[in-house]
This record gives structure tokens, C-alpha cells and sequence, in this order.
């Protein structure tokens, strides 16, 4: 059957979308497709309408009327595919059931020979689509939000790479949104990768007269500079997503003109990157973009990156107190109240100061990855698969040792013989400690983390909290026999979370800023907080009781009572410096900072 016909036109979206391949089509060729469609796929599937195309394919909207789901088929032209090696090279397609990735339903081939994918129906259209929404309102992709949507992409490369599979064609087509969201760059809506596959599959099948600027080797605008000389590796694919990422930030590609043109560009000249971007940006994109694919970001470390940037807080202003870490302590992530001070937590060891600020003796402690405080002050840290205890005194005492990294921690909580709880490898473990190191599994519970670190934090009733996403975010409550009791839907990525009174506060990333909630574990709910612009991080005192406070990214501190109400304001004094973490103990807060010359902890009492 022959496809759609040529007197389509090409949508009006603008010269610099002159390769996206988007078309309407002609009316009674849809009718008429419609039809021939239906007879092909048989009696289990209703067609509701037509999508899009591409170069190879049409896409239509249809429901399965045994699952009652909605699906998307993809109708393959005729001729593409022909032999049996197109079904055979996209069976590779259904070893991606990572989240990232638009699932593959079924393979089929109607007695014409026409073939059809059959794939989960993302509702959300695709990025193509949302930048060019906010492109004709003259608006740029806040870089939060930037952060959430590369982290997704790169998630989901990490997967596909760790299977050996190579997009070699990622653009904003086929990067989709599984829900409608009215945000602009699709609201809070995840997203999910799709056509992995299909250009091997592809690559069999037709050939052009393009000579080297084949359209099957990627899209030109999109295109890493080897894969114009015929090579790609892993790295073509973070390279296609660095241009994504500079399509986000700047509201423009990086390279504009002819295939010729383009390939000139992508091979031989730099990027003009807005250095005025925030930190690390700059940085980050051109590291994604280096014509030199050895020099690329591995996967691993790119995702570790976009997962600080979604932390890190814009350029602000305080007063620094006299205790300076300096050196390789200078990549201090935590800050804690701990008896009549502070501690700073570093990968390396404890940054010790008094209330005032003044510095302490500092203590070695090296490879720590997370740290927790208990209720009683009691700092955990979890080093590799070692965990230490500290109780303000002396050298922090191993505790426990485990296979694999630990990437959260619960501490204990209670009366008797010590639990403590802790993730690893998307698994929650459960651990009865004891004074002579035998410890005891007590449980585990496997959770959907989905590439990011998750949360987890110990309630005063015993049971645990722990964030899971970042498709359909929640909060899972945990009994103490490692059954998860209830979960807690939560309307964006949790970032942060701590105790506060009977139950717990979370900093969650709702679209492109950070928002405070309460959460109710009784009534499994979480319940926002007054609102306050530019939040960037929260603190109670280490027993967990008094007002809830939020530092902001010009310095100014809120706080909120119990009922999320908001008390009045406070602000650091000038001087300018980038905020990292915070501190509370009921009579003053402290911050740790980055300035021109190093790490700093800055002190602010309540009555200043």
C-alpha cells in the first residue's frame, strides 16, 4: 500500500525546524489510510486517529479493544523493512523496559507486507513540540526544569548503552511526554525515549543518494561530528543530547543551515554558549559537545552532575563566619547541628565549628558518600558499604559494613537494640546492629528509584518513609516488617526530606522551583506549605520540633509554624557567595558556603 502522498505541507513552525519531518496531511488520504490500516490490524484494534509522520512511517492513535488501552501504531512505508533482518534488529527493542523508555507492544506484518509497531501511547506529544510552543511565546526552558528533562533523556541513554544499543538519532521527535501537562516544556510531565532501534533496523532497508549525509545515519542538525565520517559510538549519543540541552537554554540551535553547512559546523566549529548561564551550565553543555568523543561525559558521571545542578542554588548574599574549609574539603555537601556547633560534612572528613563560627579540630574520615543525623544529634555516615556512627566526640565508629554502595540512610530511632535502614542497589535493607558487628538482615524491600538517589528517613513511630519516581513520584510508607503500607502520590521529585514534630517535611521540585510540603503520614497525604519564591533548601533542629525553616537564593530565611503559616522573615547580611546546604538548632541557623576563595560556614542567630 502506498504511503501518504507528497501534496502534504510542511507545518509552519519556523525555517530553523526545516528537519523535523512534521506534515499534515491531506484529508482523504487519512480516510483512506484509515481504512487499510483497520483491515491490516483485524478486529483488536480501534483506530482513532492520525499523529504524525516521519521519513519512514506513519503514526496513529488507536485502542486496543481487549486491554481497552490506547496505543500508538507506527505504520512503516511500503518497501522499508524488507527481509527478515527488520524484525530481527528491532527485537532488541524489547529489552528496553527501563521507565525511560516508550514500551514496544507487538511486531506485526499484514498479508500486504506492510509492517506495524505497536507502542505505548505517550498523551503528552513530544518535545518537538513543546519547544516550539515556547519558542512562538519568546520563552527560554527555566534551567530546573532543563535539569529534570536531560536527567530524564540521560537516564534513560544510560540503560540503553548499558545494553549495548546506540540511539544514533536522538532528537526532540522522539523524546516524549507520557502525560498532557499545560506547563510550558511539559509542565511536570516525565519523559520517555522512543525509536531505540529503529535506525539500525532502518539502516538495511532503504538507502538515499545523500552520499555521506544519509538521512538514516541521525538528523543533521542533531548529528555528532563522527557520525559524518560514517563512525558512532555511545558518545554520539550524549553529543545529541548536548545539543538538545543547548536547544533548551538558549532557545536556538547551536548550528543552523544546510546538511552541508551543518556538518561543516558540528566538525569544525565551536558552539557560542551564553556564558551569563548559571554555573555549571556553560560548563556542562560544552563538555556534552566537544567535537572529540573520547572527552565526552560518561553516562554515569553525566547523571551525577544534572542531579547536583537540580540541587544547586543561584549566586546570593550572607555573612560568613570566621571557620573557613579550604582544599580538597571544599566539595563539603552537608551541614549539621550537632551539641553548641556545627559540622560539615565533606568527602574526606567532619569540618568541625562552634556556634560563633570559630574552627575546631576537623576529623579524617575519607570516601564518605551520605550522612544522616538521629534525633539525638548522632551523626551516621555512610562511607562505600561501610557505615559509621559519631556522637559528637572522639573518631566516628564503624558500625556495619555491607555489599555495595549505600545511598540513603534511615538512623535509628527508640528505645532497644539499633535498626537502621539504608538503600542500596534500589533495595531497602533493614539492619538489627549489635556491639559485636554481626548484624542481621532483617528485610528487604525492592523500590522504584529509577536512577536518582532516593530519600529515605526514619518517622518517631519507627515506620520509614522512602521517595520512589521519578515516573508517578510517591512517597512509600514502610512497616517495620519491610512491607510497604501505603504510598503517598507526591506532585514532583523529592529532593529533600527530614522529620519535623509527629511527622515529616519534604522539599519537592514541582515543574522548574523547589516547594515546601508537609507530610502526613496518618492521613497519607502531603500537604503544601505556604509558598515562598526561590526556595532552595530546608532545616529543623535535630530533634525534629519548632518551626520548619527554608533558606532562599538571595539569603533570606522563612520559616513556617505548624499549620504552614508563615513567621516573620530573616536575611543574611551582604556579601556574595553560592549557598550549599543548612542548618538549624532552634537559636540560630548556619549555611555552608561557596565563595571566591573557598568553603565557609556562615552563622545567623535569631535575635541578630
Amino acid at each position: 500500500m502506498a504511503a501518504l502522498s507528497p501534496p502534504a505541507t510542511p507545518l509552519d513552525v519556523g525555517s530553523d525546524e526545516v528537519f523535523t519531518g512534521l506534515i499534515v496531511p491531506d484529508p482523504e488520504d487519512v480516510a483512506r489510510l484509515l481504512r487499510v490500516i483497520g483491515r491490516d490490524l483485524g478486529e483488536r484494534y480501534e483506530l482513532i486517529g492520525y499523529l504524525g509522520r516521519g521519513a519512514y512511517a506513519t503514526v496513529w492513535q488507536a485502542r486496543d479493544r481487549v486491554t481497552r488501552q490506547t496505543v500508538a501504531v507506527k505504520r512503516f512505508d511500503s518497501g522499508v523493512g524488507d527481509g527478515r533482518g527488520f524484525f530481527r534488529e528491532l527485537n532488541a527493542m524489547f529489552r528496553l523496559t527501563h521507565e525511560r523508555f516508550v514500551r514496544v507492544i507487538n511486531l506485526m506484518e499484514a498479508s500486504s507486507g506492510i509492517r506495524y509497531l505497536i507502542l505505548e501511547y505517550c498523551a503528552g506529544g513530544n518535545l518537538r513540540a513543546a519547544m516550539s510552543e515556547a519558542r512562538r511565546e519568546k520563552a527560554t526552558c527555566p534551567p530546573a526544569r532543563a535539569a529534570v528533562l536531560a536527567l530524564h533523556i540521560a537516564e534513560g541513554l544510560a540503560e540503553a548503552h548499558r545494553l549495548g544499543l546506540v540511539h544514533r538519532d536522538l532528537k526532540p521527535e522522539n523524546i516524549l511526554f507520557t502525560r498532557r501537562d499545560d506547563g510550558l516544556f511539559g509542565g511536570g510531565a516525565p519523559l520517555k525515549l522512543a525509536d531505540f532501534g529503529l535506525v539500525r533496523a532502518l539502516q538495511r532497508a532503504r538507502d538515499t543518494n545523500d552520499g555521506a549525509l544519509r538521512a538514516l545515519s541521525g538528523s543533521p542538525a542533531y548529528m555528532a561530528p563522527e557520525q559524518f565520517e560514517g563512525a558512532f559510538s555511545p558518545a554520539t549519543d550524549l553529543y545529541a543530547l548536548g545539543v538538545i540541552l543547548y536547544e533548551l537554554l538558549h532557545g536556538r540551535l547551536p548550528f543552523e543551515g544546510t546538511a552541508e553547512r551543518l556538518a561543516y559546523q558540528h566538525l569544525r566549529e565551536p558552539p557560542a554558549i551564553d556564558r551569563s548561564l548559571p554555573r555549571p551550565w556553560p560548563a556542562l553543555v560544552a563538555a556534552l559537545l566537544d567535537k572529540e568523543f573520547t572527552r565526552r561525559l560518561p553516562t554515569a558521571e553525566l547523571i551525577e552532575k544534572l542531579r547536583k545542578v537540580g540541587r544547586t542554588t543561584p549566586q546570593a548574599a550572607g555573612r560568613v563566619a570566621r571557620v573557613r574549609i579550604s582544599g580538597p574539603d571544599a566539595a563539603a555537601f552537608a551541614l549539621f547541628a550537632v551539641g553548641t556547633g556545627f559540622v560539615a560534612v565533606a568527602p574526606r572528613g567532619l569540618c568541625r565549628c562552634a556556634a560563633d563560627g570559630a574552627p575546631l579540630e576537623p576529623i579524617a574520615l575519607s570516601g564518605i558518600r551520605c550522612a544522616e543525623q538521629a534525633p539525638n544529634s548522632d551523626l551516621w555516615l555512610a562511607r562505600g558499604g561501610k557505615l559509621h556512627r559519631w556522637a559528637g566526640a572522639g573518631s566516628p565508629v564503624e558500625r556495619l559494613v555491607v555489599l555495595g554502595n549505600i545511598e540513603a540512610l534511615a538512623t535509628p530511632v527508640g528505645n532497644g537494640p539499633p535498626r537502621v535502614a539504608l538503600v542500596r542497589a534500589d533495595e531497602v535493607n533493614e539492619f538489627q546492629l549489635s556491639d559485636t558487628r554481626e548484624s542481621e538482615l532483617l528485610w528487604r524491600l525492592p523500590i522504584r528509584a529509577g536512577g536518582l538517589r532516593p530519600a529515605l528517613l526514619r518517622l518517631a513511630d519507627g515506620r520509614l518513609l522512602c521517595s520512589e519516581g521519578p515516573l508517578h513520584p510517591r512517597l512509600s510508607i514502610i512497616d517495620a516488617f519491610g512491607n510497604r503500607a501505603a504510598s503517598i502520590p507526591l506532585p514532583g521529585l523529592c529532593w529533600q526530606l527530614g522529620r519535623w514534630d509527629a511527622g515529616a517535611y519534604a522539599l519537592l521540585l514541582v515543574n522548574d522551583g523547589f516547594h515546601a510540603y508537609r507530610i502526613d503520614a496518618e492521613r497519607i497525604v502531603a500537604l503544601p506549605l505556604a509558598a515562598v519564591e526561590d526556595l532552595c533548601t530546608l532545616a529543623v533542629p535535630p530533634e525534629g520540633n519548632g518551626p520548619l525553616s527554608g533558606l532562599r537564593g538571595d539569603g533570606g530565611i522563612v520559616r513556617w509554624n505548624r499549620d504552614g503559616t508563615l513567621l516573620p522573615s530573616l536575611k543574611w547580611s551582604s556579601s556574595p557567595f553560592t549557598f550549599r546546604a543548612f542548618a538549624a538548632d532552634g537559636q540560630r541557623h548556619a549555611s555552608l558556603v561557596r565563595t571566591a576563595d573557598g568553603c565557609r560556614v556562615a552563622v545567623r542567630s535569631l535575635d541578630e
